[in-house]
This record gives structure tokens, C-alpha cells and sequence, in this order.
């Protein structure tokens, strides 16, 4: 995997979302004294596709993997929407290496019925017609109309990164966010500190997802950022970094 790191101190691993890149937390790698791990996922960004389709655990795997090869001994995993799936499996492998916990804008639970059969939909529209469909449907899901509005700027980027996906990242994704296991159990087995993130205006992964996973995780904070739909890290970079810095100021002495 193609990666930024950036900065020292206490490591932090950024794992983005679906269909993004490790480009949706360039504000947060400001954050001072951290040392920001960002990967771009397989298919995504500027990290080439693997040739299998992947499960959450092999995406797990491979941010475990990235840890052995940066000798990270322990370290801050923060994940955004399928990110935060990720982050789910990466605890479940590896709990006694994660020192603090950072979840934006995702869930605990699995795909519905519903869901599952709409990602094995768009897998087989990708696999025919190529990515426009995907992008075309997700920009409106993944920034708040105050937003599409008002930001050409922040959309025009936003549209930038959601084209850096290759087909055979995306339906891998999918494949993968399909078949996700029910992260509830390890939601409340997480000891460590938890900050939760969420957008107000956030209609993929609403506001009463994180509350709900609040309360199962017992050392967590819930921070609702206003202003914001899914992509809290770019669409309000100040109010979510502040939030990430506050937190992470008594986070410096786990790893």
C-alpha cells in the first residue's frame, strides 16, 4: 500500500473510506505531535489493486502488516466509514496493539438485506459499465447539501479522490462491506479510549449509529459535528481536528 507518514510521536493509522482515498484526512495530518500513518487502500488512491477481492479481514491484515513493517509496536487506529469496518477487525485481531480508538462517521452493524443486494448490484453495474455510476451516486451521499451547494471547491475535490478508484478496488470494497460481520460484541469489548465522530447532516451513517455505539463502548466520547454530512474530515477540518487534538492531548503516554 502507497502511504503518507508524516510527523513524530505517538503513531496514529488513518484508514479511509469507500470509494476514497487516504486524501480525506490531509487536514488531520496537521495535527501536531503525532506521527500520521495514512495509507491508500488497494484499489484506492495511489495503491494498486490486488488481485483477489478482499474481506474486511484481509484489509485488516494489511494495516496489521503495515504496523510489523513500520515496527509499530502499539498505535491509534482511526477509521471513517468502511474505515471504521476495518478498524473493527483490525481490533478484533489485535486489541493488545491498539492504545486509543478514533471512529468517524460509520457503524457497528452489518449491512441490511436491502444494502447487501444494492452492493451486489452496483458490483455487477462497475463490472459492465465501469465506475461513473458509482461516483455519480456517491457524491450527493457523501457531502451535506449546505455543501454541494456553497463548496465547488471541496466538491470538485471530493469528485477528484472518488475518481482515483479503480474498478477492481471498488468492487472489492463492496464485496467486502457486504459480507462485513456484526461488530456489536466488539464494540463493547474495546478498554481503550474511544473518540466518535459524526456529522450532523451524515444520512449514510446517521447520527443515532454513533450515538448507539456510545453507548456500547464504555471509554468513549461522541463529538456531532455540525455542518457536516459523511465527510466530516474535509467538509469541517477545524471543528473535527479540534475534536481529534482535545482527545488525543490525553492520549500521548499509551504508546
Amino acid at each position: 500500500m502507497k502511504l503518507i507518514d508524516r510527523g513524530n510521536g505517538p503513531p496514529i493509522v488513518w484508514i479511509h473510506g469507500y470509494p476514497l482515498s487516504g486524501r480525506i484526512f490531509t487536514p488531520q495530518t496537521s495535527i501536531s505531535g503525532f506521527r500520521h500513518i495514512v495509507p491508500d487502500l488497494p484499489g484506492f488512491g495511489s495503491s494498486p489493486a490486488d488481485a483477489a477481492r478482499a474481506t474486511m479481514d484481509d484489509f485488516a491484515d494489511g494495516i496489521i502488516g503495515l504496523a510489523d513493517n513500520l515496527s509499530l509496536t502499539k498505535f491509534i487506529v482511526a477509521g471513517l466509514s468502511m474505515g471504521g469496518y476495518i478498524a473493527f477487525a483490525v481490533i478484533r485481531k489485535a486489541a493488545d496493539r491498539i492504545a486509543a480508538v478514533i471512529l468517524l462517521d460509520t457503524r457497528e452493524t452489518p449491512d441490511s438485506d436491502q444494502v447487501r443486494a444494492d452492493r451486489m448490484s452496483m458490483i455487477a453495474r462497475v463490472e459492465a459499465s465501469g465506475t461513473n455510476a458509482v461516483f455519480e451516486s456517491m457524491l450527493p451521499k457523501l457531502l451535506c447539501a449546505q455543501t454541494l451547494r456553497s463548496n465547488s471547491v471541496l466538491v470538485d475535490e471530493t469528485r477528484r479522490i472518488l475518481e482515483s478508484a479503480s474498478p477492481a478496488g471498488i468492487t472489492s470494497a463492496l464485496s467486502a462491506m457486504a459480507s462485513r460481520p456484526d461488530s456489536t460484541s466488539t464494540a463493547r469489548s474495546i478498554k481503550v479510549p474511544t473518540l466518535i465522530i459524526v456529522g450532523a447532516n451524515d444520512s449514510l451513517t446517521p447520527p443515532s449509529d454513533s450515538e448507539r455505539m456510545h453507548a456500547l463502548i464504555e471509554h468513549s466520547q461522541l463529538n456531532i459535528v455540525q455542518g457536516a454530512g459523511h465527510l466530516t474530515t474535509l467538509e469541517q477540518p477545524e471543528l473535527t481536528s479540534r475534536a481529534i487534538s482535545e482527545f488525543l492531548g490525553n492520549q500521548r503516554n499509551l504508546v
